[in-house]
């Protein structure tokens, strides 16, 4: 039994390699003396078909004297969307509220501004989420509860597992709970003790608790083989159907010619990709390598290398192996010097400088190794050409690029609308969701190359009744438009208020009391249920009086319009004085702006600038007198001036860099990079040293990490704006 067990889980061991949530800490701040603990960490997750439902509650506790300020950053599977948040508020967990995304963070940083305690959970990019928690008391815990659904991952045989990351650090106690739904037989779990399911109910039940543990590994929940086609439909609160189909793709036999003219590689060098499987990828590009004569590299970051050619694959692998990692990623500006030919793109997909997702000429296929990443985005710009090496192993990957790809063409069938996952590249098992319009209907998927699934019978009278599948056809939907998020702002927006779903444009915040969400006009979650009502009471009222002031309003212009109109027509005489009366009465705010331009001024300050060549900055003369001062007076006279001198901070890798020569500066500050890759100070010192120093396309890119380091981050991205506005780079400054 224990061989079959791992026979099921083993092909799911990469898939959650970095996943675990982790804590960090706003930059800038100061770093805590000791470090945070997991007192306790609860995962719950429910099976249903093929998607999961799963529910993280983790309680961290402060040992340190001192109140922080945390952000938990999780990456979800891909494909994943965050569906409930919950903060303690005095003790008792409350729900979030979906908002906008600005208004939700205007809110969250109003309150901590005021030393309240909001939590907010929002999309950072690609898979990645981040929960922003204040305070963490001193010597105390807080707790947060993050839920999402996820569809479960499978192999190119469609067997289908559920993988949760764990934390590689002491928990205090550890509960787990799964349960899996009517499968068609009894599932496995592996990856953390002797956890083993029970039936109950015609439910597979596997729950453990542990204390003072460190996981060693992820949980991995494998079902036993399913079968080819799969179907379920649901119903929920509103009365609207949905459905979710699923089959297995059809393989196309061909005989690859397994040879490139040239191989032509862009290879991602920012700093993110630091943490890629480099090694595996390496060696996909080996056995590429074995099949061209001819070879082309662009290594990019903020900005792409100039392409290079080799004549060899040894002095091109080579190349590789020698990429240094450091900055930010711009995909538009690859797509601009990249615009012919086919091109592998070994990337994240996390374009942390453009704009919007480019639309290239050239034509791509993304090779991608990490957990971390944006796989939508990089289907889309590679129309759906991507290899997995988390799910792929090297000669697996080396194949599935010479063999043709199916598409899912579409569906045929009535009754049917809004099917999400047409036009995906079909490799292994699909799962298509929709929404039934009709009491029934017969449905086909349909492939490239003709290809056809069997008939799947699909009947609203016998849906169930819950959320899932309209929530799972929800995050389908934002996960496709989040890729383009300005352009679907709009759409964004509507799914995540009528899901509850945590997307680029809207967030689930978390406020303490009453006048927080009056403030902030957002309605408390139906958990608070007398808060609620007062709440809609209030907002009432507020209604009523702005009604009443309008009505009053237009009242008064009513009545001053009938006696202007009476005036008009002679009906009401003017006063019998008014030729005798002042014309300043008449028109008092004449008098006064008369009255104001007569009066001589009793002083005046003139600043003049006057550059310091020795500082770099420009210092400030202040003289008062009763006229504007001239040249020669300030030369003259005694003047007040304040003088402000460029920022010299005294660090050591400033006086290593410094003291180098200039060739092995740039070596030498991704030396220390090791060593200070967390500080945003030292890439502002870097950059700043490196600008005056002549080398501004190095600066740059040294600037370019505070769009890396931390993504999404309001005040970084706020300084790197400022700095690029100092460097000249406008263009740039304006998009951050």
């Amino acid at each position: 039994m224990k061989t079959f067990v791992l026979a099921l889980i083993v092909p799911f061991i990469t898939l959650t390699a970095q996943t675990a949530p982790r804590l960090e800490f706003p930059a800038g701040k100061t770093a805590p003396e000791k470090p945070m603990r997991t007192h306790e960490m609860a995962v719950s997750a429910k099976i249903t078909g093929l998607h999961a439902e799963v529910e993280t509650t983790l309680t961290f506790f402060n040992p340190n004297d001192r109140q922080l300020e945390g952000d938990l950053v999780f990456p979800l599977p891909d494909g994943a969307v965050v569906s409930g948040y919950a903060l303690d508020v005095n003790g008792t967990l409350v729900d979030g509220v979906v908002v906008k995304k600005e208004k939700a963070r205007v809110a969250f940083e109003t309150e901590t501004r005021a030393r309240v305690d909001p939590g907010i959970v929002e999309h950072v990019k690609g898979n990645v989420y981040r929960t922003r928690i204040y305070p963490l008391p001193p010597n105390d815990s807080r707790t947060v509860r993050i839920r999402y659904v996820t569809e479960l991952i499978s192999d190119a045989k469609g067997d289908a597992a559920l993988a949760i990351g764990l934390p590689r650090e002491e928990i205090g106690m550890l509960k787990i709970s799964v349960q899996v739904a009517n499968p068609c037989g009894k599932p496995e779990i592996g990856g953390l003790g002797n956890l083993r399911f029970t039936t109950l109910q015609n439910n597979w039940i596997a729950e453990t608790v542990l204390e003072s543990v460190t996981p060693g590994a992820d949980i991995l929940v494998a079902l036993p083989k399913p079968p080819r086609a799969l179907f379920a439909l649901e119903r929920d609160d509103r009365g609207d159907t949905y459905f979710m189909i699923s089959d297995i793709a059809p393989v196309i036999e061909s005989r690859p010619s397994f040879s490139f003219e040239t191989l032509a590689v862009a290879w991602d060098a920012s700093a993110s990709r630091a943490t890629a499987d480099l090694a595996k990828e390496i060696a996909l590009l080996e056995k590429f390598a074995e099949r061209s004569g001819a070879f082309k590299l662009c290594v990019f970051r903020d900005r792409p290398d100039p392409i290079q050619t080799f004549a060899d694959a040894a002095s091109f692998i080579a190349a590789v192996k020698a990429i240094r990692y450091d900055g930010g990623t711009d995909l538009t500006a690859l797509c601009e010097t990249v615009k012919e030919g086919r091109w592998f793109l070994f990337t994240d997909g996390l374009d942390t400088l453009g704009e919007t997702l480019p639309a290239p000429q050239a034509t791509f296929t993304a090779v991608v190794s990490q957990s971390t990443g944006d796989r939508e985005a990089l289907r889309q710009l590679c129309n759906g050409d991507l290899i997995d090496l988390q799910r792929l192993d090297t000669t697996q990957a080396y194949y599935h690029f010479w063999v043709p790809q199916v598409r899912v063409t579409g569906i045929e069938g009535t009754g049917i609308a809004a099917v999400q996952g047409i036009g995906a590249v079909a490799d292994g098992r699909i799962i298509l969701t929709g929404r039934l319009t009709a009491p029934s209907a017969e449905v086909r998927i349909t492939y490239s190359f003709g290809n056809r699934s069997s008939v799947f019978k699909l009947n609203a009278a016998t849906a169930g009744t819950g959320s899932l599948l309209a929530t799972v056809w929800a995050a389908a939907r934002v996960t496709h438009l989040a890729a383009r998020a300005e352009q679907n702002e709009e759409e964004l927006l509507q799914l995540g208020q009528r899901f509850g779903l945590v997307s680029p444009a809207t967030s689930l915040i978390v406020l303490e009391n009453l006048d927080q969400y009056l403030r902030h006009e957002i309605r408390p979650p139906a958990q608070l249920a007398d808060m609620r009502a007062q709440w809609d009471q209030a907002v009432a009222r507020k209604t009523k009086a702005a009604g009443d002031a309008a009505e009053r309003k237009l009242a008064q212009v009513a009545t001053q319009w009938e006696q202007r109109v009476g005036w008009w027509e002679g009906k009401i005489e003017p006063p019998r004085d008014v030729k005798k009366r002042d014309r300043r009465s008449i028109m008092p705010n004449m008098s006064m702006g008369t009255e104001f331009s007569r009066r001589a001024p009793e002083a005046s300050v003139n600043m003049t600038y006057v550059p310091r060549i020795e500082a770099e900055v420009d210092a400030v003369k202040v003289e008062r007198s009763g006229t504007p001062a001239s040249r020669a007076s300030l030369e003259r006279e005694p003047r007040s001036s304040v003088q402000i001198t460029a920022w010299n901070p005294d660090t050591p890798y400033l006086k290593l860099i410094a003291r180098a020569e200039k060739a092995d500066r740039e070596t030498l500050y991704l030396q220390e990079r090791k060593t200070y890759e967390k500080s945003p100070a030292f890439f502002l010192d870097c950059a700043d040293f490196f600008l005056k120093d002549g080398e501004k396309r190095i600066g740059l890119r040294m600037l370019s990490n505070l769009a890396e380091m931390r993504i999404e981050d309001a005040a970084l991205l706020r300084v790197f704006a400022w700095r690029l506005q100092q460097a000249g780079e406008l263009d740039l400054a304006v998009t951050q």
